[in-house]
């Protein structure tokens, strides 16, 4: 594949190309993605995040530590929403959670109490 300017069209097709090539990486344990990506006309910013494959235990690990501290009672509730993550450094929506269709979206811990129940 030959680019000789960044445009939407190409960043797509590097997008693809560039996560093929970081799926073949081989480091045992790590998972590569290409992230965000800004562009001029000649040149191209690409992030690369790089996560274990403990980190979704890690993630829940973290959330259900601090249900307690917000009093929030589980992790999931019967409508197919789950709490997913949990950010300390933003106080007024820490908690991320998925709903049914895969969609996620942050919660106060307020609303995080009403959708997910009240500790005891």
């Amino acid at each position: 594949m030959k680019i000789d300017n960044f445009d939407r069209a190409t960043m797509k097709l590097l997008r693809v190309a560039l996560n093929g090539a970081l799926a073949e990486v081989g480091i045992e344990g790590v998972t590569f993605k290409a992230g965000s990506m800004s562009f001029t006309g000649s040149e191209a910013t690409i992030k690369v995040k790089a996560t274990t494959e403990r980190n979704a235990e890690l993630r829940t690990g973290l959330v259900q530590m601090w249900l307690g501290a917000h009093n929030v009672a589980s992790l999931t509730n019967d409508d197919g929403w789950a709490l997913v993550d949990y950010h300390s450094r933003k106080p007024k929506f820490p908690f991320i959670a998925r709903d049914a269709r895969g969609k996620q979206w942050k919660l106060s811990p307020e609303q995080a109490r009403a959708r997910f129940g009240r500790a005891a």
